[in-house]
């Protein structure tokens, strides 16, 4: 007895339900990743706010003080303003790309206090947010896998042969569909 083999099959979700499986995963992946983003270019510019401000306070002092360079004004002082070392808008995105990286060269940092608050409510809130980025990649992933393990996905299978109960004649007939 020869049993026909399916030419092709595919096991459907109801209409709709596979784009909106994989827009639920996209949206868990891509939300906390947004928010960092945002966070990211807020603190950029809000250091930058800070330090160009210092950077004001600066110059006023120095050009007060009299002093014929920098050194003169700053040596030994404890409570005279710093001269910023985040002086445009590129260096405190270069700043805040190297702190979200957790590399932290030191090449710039915030001097004023404004600054440094906000630097440091900026490492502590990335921490929270880089966890939460990499549970929800994670959790998006399981996810999916545990829909594909159930078959929920949908599969797009040819040539195949689908064999419903198990008995001594399908141990016979398996060999022979094979």
């Amino acid at each position: 007895m020869m049993i026909p083999k399916a030419e092709s099959a595919r096991t459907r979700l109801p209409k709709g339900e596979s784009a909106r499986i994989r827009q639920i995963v996209l949206l868990k992946i891509a939300t906390p990743v947004i928010v960092v983003f945002f966070l990211y270019l807020a603190t950029s510019l809000a250091v930058y706010g800070f330090e160009t401000a210092q950077a004001e306070v600066f110059e006023k002092e120095f050009k007060d003080s009299g002093a014929t360079r920098v050194g003169d004004v700053v040596e030994g002082c404890d409570e005279c303003p710093r001269e910023p070392n985040i002086q445009r808008l590129d260096d405190a995105l270069w700043w805040s790309t190297v702190t979200l990286g957790t590399i932290g060269y030191g090449d710039h940092y915030p001097v004023s206090l404004g600054g440094r608050l906000t630097a440091g409510a900026f490492i502590m809130t990335t921490m929270v947010f880089i966890a939460i980025v990499l549970s929800g990649i994670q959790s998006a992933v399981m996810d999916y896998n545990r829909l594909r393990w159930l078959g929920m996905t949908g599969t797009n299978m040819k040539n195949h042969v689908i064999v419903c109960g198990w008995s001594s004649i399908s141990k016979v007939a398996i060999p022979e569909l094979l």
